[in-house]
């Protein structure tokens, strides 16, 4: 009789090792460079709205701040350094996820260091600050 019970177990658990098993599994996707947009979404398919991101950057234990997802389920990640980031994802229930990430040169955004003016939009500001400063001059001339 225990041998049966024995047989039955083995064969009950070789049979239900290659069942799906559905649970609350998470994902994430990387959608851009530069400004990082990241998804995260249970394997339902349904997004983590809401939920409060941790970004810790390389080499520190505490977060250098907090971000929070939209209603999609995104949240915008501007690395200013390279290094291994490390994002923490916390849901509802206990859910969440932990996202290692290792941003290189062509991961960061570079700012803006050049002027982005024209000749033409510097011609039109120095004619606009003449214009004024002679209407000026010339309304307190005149004694008003």
């Amino acid at each position: 009789m225990r041998s049966i019970k024995i047989i039955f177990t083995v064969l009950f658990l070789t049979l239900i090792q290659g069942l799906p098993l559905f649970s609350h599994g998470s994902e994430y996707s990387i959608l851009s460079d530069k400004v990082i947009k990241i998804e995260v979404k249970y394997d339902t398919g349904e997004f983590f709205t809401g939920t409060d991101v941790l970004v810790f950057p390389p080499d520190q234990t505490e977060p250098a701040y907090t971000a929070t997802t939209d209603e999609t389920g995104c949240f915008y990640f501007q690395p200013d350094r390279e290094g291994d980031w490390i994002l923490q994802v916390r849901g509802e229930g206990g859910h969440g996820m932990r996202i290692n990430m290792a941003i290189d040169q062509t991961m960061i955004a570079e700012g803006k260091t050049s002027n982005s003016l024209t000749f033409l939009q510097k011609l039109i500001m120095v004619l606009c600050v003449a214009w004024g400063t002679t209407g000026t001059v010339l309304f307190f001339r005149k004694g008003y």
